[in-house]
């Protein structure tokens, strides 16, 4: 007698339907009294099965994941992933069960300083780029929703990065910080803290174990007359306003007083004269 077993591939979590479409490698094996009756390595994507035999009632036949596909964590059904081929014609299973996990960042702005009108009122502008660790190495993925989220006062300062996979390894940077002379990030990850001065800052996400865990607060101070984006271009060669007079370092107003006062007495004069 003789029977076959069947291999089976699923996934499950939050991002499965993102992330967990595969492939996946596992190693099979199938020995009968004392010989390997088959053995090499096989491909599955998620929901795919394959069927192996038939070999003879009682081979003993296993399969061990080897490429999980970036998953968060894995399991085999039956425990250790080994079937009896049986006298009963029945096909025994070995299901093999990825997880995949989502995560997400929180990006949150703060403006101290001279923080009325102008520049420091934004619009500011942040992006996002990442990795996550698959099959034993970190690969790029696209930021869901786009690597870039503006910060303004109708939104609050805030944006939130979602659907990220959960061992994502980020970089943010600050692109557009509306003329703020200082900048620091302060990021939360999962209860733990850290701060990084400047505009850019490296996130990693793989201590999370879903939304809301991480934070990225931007912080920007604003010195007295920061020139709004809006406004800098609009300005010309060494910034002057286009058709102002140029700043030679003189008081321009207290000259033309001093020119106007001075014909005012020398008409005085030249009247006098004449009378006389």
């Amino acid at each position: 007698d003789s029977g076959t077993f069947r291999l089976v591939k699923k996934t499950t979590g939050p991002g499965a339907a993102a992330y967990g479409a595969g492939p996946f490698t596992f190693a099979v094996t199938c020995n009968y009294g004392g010989q390997t009756v088959f053995t090499g390595a096989v491909q599955l994507r998620a929901d795919e099965s394959r069927t192996f035999g038939p070999y003879p009632t009682s081979t003993s036949c296993s399969a061990m994941e080897t490429v999980t596909g970036g998953a968060n964590s894995s399991t085999l059904e039956p425990d250790g992933g080994v079937v009896t081929i049986a006298e009963s014609g029945a096909t025994p299973e070995i299901k093999a069960t990825n997880v995949f996990g989502l995560t997400s960042l929180d990006v949150v702005k703060k403006r101290v300083g001279h923080t009325k009108g102008g520049a420091s009122n934004g619009p500011f502008t942040v992006a996002l780029n990442c990795t996550w660790f698959k099959d034993g190495q970190r690969v790029p993925f696209t930021t869901p929703g786009g690597a870039e989220r503006v910060l303004s006062k109708s939104n609050g300062y805030q944006a939130s990065y979602t659907d990220l996979p959960s061992s994502a390894l980020c970089d943010l940077e600050e692109t557009k910080k509306g003329g703020a002379k200082k900048t620091q990030i302060a990021l939360s990850v999962n209860g733990v803290t850290s701060t990084t001065k400047g505009t850019k800052a490296t996130v990693d996400l793989s201590s999370t174990t879903g939304a809301g865990q991480a934070v990225a607060t931007i912080t920007n101070t604003f010195k007295q007359g920061a020139v709004s984006p809006a406004s800098a271009k609009n300005r010309g060669p060494g910034g002057r306003v286009p058709g102002a007079l140029p700043n030679t370092g003189s008081n321009l107003s207290a000259e033309l007083f001093g020119v106007a006062l001075g014909l005012l007495l020398a008409g005085g004069l030249l009247v006098r004269f004449r009378r006389q």
